[in-house]
């Protein structure tokens, strides 16, 4: 929590360390590093090293800066790190068993990593959950190639020009991989690159952004439910307590004028291009008709 609280004052002291490591050149990544170790040590530093605790940072900030009543308790993460891509132990990273399924093209030794019910799940998927980065290859570069350099530039996360880049190294890549290591560098580490692709593709503008903010056009969406959960929906669409939309239908649960839309669009995009990279249905596996799972139990 002490490094939580600093880093929502950003005293001026840690600001000017992190001035002079960005004026020398360094990542802003690695510059935040080096600047917290300067001002709390190695440990601090240490912490904001594993992607892990950076999500839990986030939400030990956000807390601090709405004064929450939540007790935050940290749980160490056993097993693989988050990025490993070799499984060492039996509690092996998403990265590393996505390597093995890749390699291997089947679910052979599985069992002795995952719970018996995700590999259940994984089987059900009937093959499509063999998907990788690189599959979006095509779809990323045909949004590059016809794309202007004044319209890539109004894509949230492309700045610093690097719209002239995109276009002058989108030629020379042979796949993901190439490109996002051709755009990547000092200034724009690989998850920056990575994500500013997935923007390209949903063609997310600062604009439209800026209004979602702004508007606050957030919503819930309910994937699955028990029996206990059926209930908890219908007491609270009665007693009208959800301060967000809660969308079970979307077919339904919005009006076709509705300022949500702008977000759910995208939603629903991202399923439409998962089924199209996977090779599914892409009437079946629709947002528009794929419904939440029931589930009988009581436990989801």
């Amino acid at each position: 929590m002490d490094i939580a609280q600093v880093l929502v004052k950003e005293p001026e002291d840690l600001k000017n360390i992190l001035k002079k490591y960005l004026d020398e050149g360094v990542s802003y990544a690695k510059a935040w590093g080096l600047a917290l170790e300067d001002f709390k040590g190695k440990d601090a530093a240490g912490i904001i090293k594993e992607p892990n605790n950076l999500l839990a940072l986030e939400y030990l900030k956000r807390m601090i800066k709405i004064n929450s009543k939540i007790k935050p308790v940290t749980i160490e993460r056993i097993g693989g790190r988050h990025n490993d891509s070799e499984i060492k132990e039996n509690y092996a990273s998403a990265s590393a068993l996505r390597k093995k399924y890749y390699e291997q093209k089947s679910l052979d030794g599985f069992l002795e990593y995952i719970p018996f019910e995700s590999i259940s799940s994984l089987i059900c998927a009937n093959g499509k959950c063999d998907i990788q980065i690189n599959d979006l290859f095509p779809v990323v570069v045909s949004e590059i190639l016809k794309s202007s350099t004044s319209e890539l530039s109004k894509i949230i996360s492309v700045t610093e020009g690097l719209e002239n880049k995109l276009k002058n190294e989108v030629r020379y890549a042979k796949n993901m991989d190439e490109l996002i290591n051709r755009l990547s560098g000092k200034r724009y580490t690989k998850t920056k690159v990575q994500r500013m692709l997935m923007h390209i593709l949903f063609h997310l503008d600062e604009d439209s952004m800026n209004t979602i903010l702004t508007k606050r056009l957030f919503y819930a969406r309910v994937l699955g439910m028990n029996n206990n959960g059926q209930k908890l929906l219908k007491h609270i669409k009665k007693a009208e307590t959800a301060h967000i939309p809660i969308l079970t239908n979307i077919n339904k649960d919005l009006s076709d004028g509705s300022l949500f839309w702008q977000l759910l669009n995208y939603d629903i995009l991202a399923t439409d291009l998962y089924n199209l990279t996977s090779g599914s249905n892409l009437y079946a596996g629709a947002d528009y008709v794929v419904k939440p799972v029931r589930v009988e139990s009581k436990h989801i």
